[in-house]
């Protein structure tokens, strides 16, 4: 995949507006955590299904290693909540996952489990509503779901 130019934005909780942060080029899909980090490269490098992950901090422009996941993922959904990056569901290289797993920078120094999904799957949206955590679509083995 190319690289692609990514503006970053700030919310600011008190006007309630987002005003321009950074902008940066990175690969494709990233997730940010709190105003300063941005997590990519979960999932396959083109031979294998990987576990790790980087993250980028916008402030010195410098990419590194975090932990990596408890289980490898590709295809897996990302979202930020509440400083804390959830990873779900995916595919291990064998096939597709109903599990899920927390990071917290600030907090962490690994990865931890999460409830599992009612349905295996990879390749779908993941959005935060009213504090909670919606998944939607996807594929699992079967079918193209949504």
């Amino acid at each position: 995949m190319e690289n692609v130019k990514y503006i970053q934005y700030k919310f600011n909780k008190i006007t309630k507006f987002y005003t321009f942060y950074d902008s940066i080029i990175i690969s494709p899909n990233p997730t940010l955590i709190n105003y300063n980090i941005s997590i990519n490269d979960l999932g396959f490098n083109g031979q294998v299904v990987m576990s790790s992950a980087e993250v980028y901090d916008t402030a010195s422009k410098q990419w590194s290693y975090i932990p990596d996941m408890t289980s490898p993922r590709s295809g897996v959904s990302l979202v930020a909540f509440e400083n804390t990056l959830y990873a779900i569901g995916g595919f291990n290289g064998y096939t597709r996952l109903p599990s899920g797993e927390k990071y917290t920078p600030d907090i962490s120094v690994e990865w931890t489990e999460i409830a599992e999904m009612l349905t295996p799957r990879s390749n779908f949206a993941t959005v935060i509503l009213d504090d909670y955590v919606f998944v939607i679509g996807g594929f699992n083995d079967r079918f193209v779901s949504g």
